[in-house]
């Protein structure tokens, strides 16, 4: 009878581990890739700021000629300052049918994937934000 008691708890202690070895990969995979998509997110939040920046910095110039410079110059400063390089900013300035100047920056930064388990994400991150000018009179 003892033997028997002895015999059905080491059973039960090997399949608790047969289970462990069989879950735990499964739940490694899913928590990379958690992390994964969330160093994406806290990427692209930097880029989109960026951006913004970039834009909001141009359309409240007091020199119009100054529009491109000083919107590339915010968004570079914003991305280096919240530690990402090697990204492209470009700035366009053009009017509209009703003479009205707007602004569009557009960042583009490259995305490494910290673990590189998440399927899906992309290698890139671009953003574009478009705001109107208008002239600070002094």
């Amino acid at each position: 009878m003892r033997n028997r008691l002895i015999k059905s708890r080491s059973n039960r202690r090997g399949s608790a581990a047969i289970e462990f070895a069989f879950w735990l990969p499964l739940v490694m995979v899913m928590l990379s890739g958690i992390i994964d998509f969330g160093w994406y997110m806290a990427r692209s939040e930097i880029v989109m700021r960026a951006s913004r920046d970039g834009a909001r910095q141009g359309a409240a110039v007091q020199n119009i000629g100054d529009i491109v410079t000083d919107s590339n110059a915010q968004a570079n400063a914003t991305l280096t300052a919240l530690g990402y390089s090697g990204c492209n900013v470009s700035t366009t300035s053009s009017a509209d049918s009703n003479d009205l100047t707007y602004l569009t920056t557009v960042v583009d930064c490259p995305f490494t994937k910290l673990l590189g388990i998440a399927p899906g994400l992309p290698n890139t991150i671009t953003y574009r934000f478009t705001m109107y000018t208008e002239l600070q009179l002094d």
